[in-house]
């Protein structure tokens, strides 16, 4: 999906901008909407995704719904969904990248049951 570690970079602070310029918008009350939809790029255990959104319930949003580019598949979406109550989604999920999971696996090393001394 990225060529480089760089291109997820740029992706991050091209969110990070956005975040910032819809905050400026509350706080300056521009195109004021109590209703949103929250957009995120991945979705993994959905902690940053949920820092963004209770900034924007304590400017007095309500979040009508969550969505991501990609769920991780680790149960961010599912809390997410629990913590707000709204419909949460994604485009794709993680098990949409077959190749990608594969190559994971293959980099991640199995790890040997420990012998103990007891």
């Amino acid at each position: 999906m990225f060529e480089s570690d760089e291109d997820r970079i740029i992706l991050k602070r091209r969110l990070v901008v956005a975040i910032q310029c819809s905050l400026n918008q509350i706080q300056f009350g521009v195109g004021v909407n109590p209703l949103f939809w929250f957009v995120d790029d991945v979705v993994t255990t959905g902690a940053s995704t949920e820092a963004a959104c209770d900034a924007f319930i304590a400017a007095g949003y309500d979040i009508v719904g969550i969505v991501a580019l990609v769920d991780r598949e680790s149960g961010g979406c599912e809390t997410l969904a629990r913590k707000y109550g709204c419909p949460v989604g994604a485009v794709f999920r993680k098990r949409d990248f077959p190749r990608i999971e594969q190559e994971a696996a293959r980099a991640s090393p199995v790890s040997e049951p420990v012998a103990s001394d007891g």
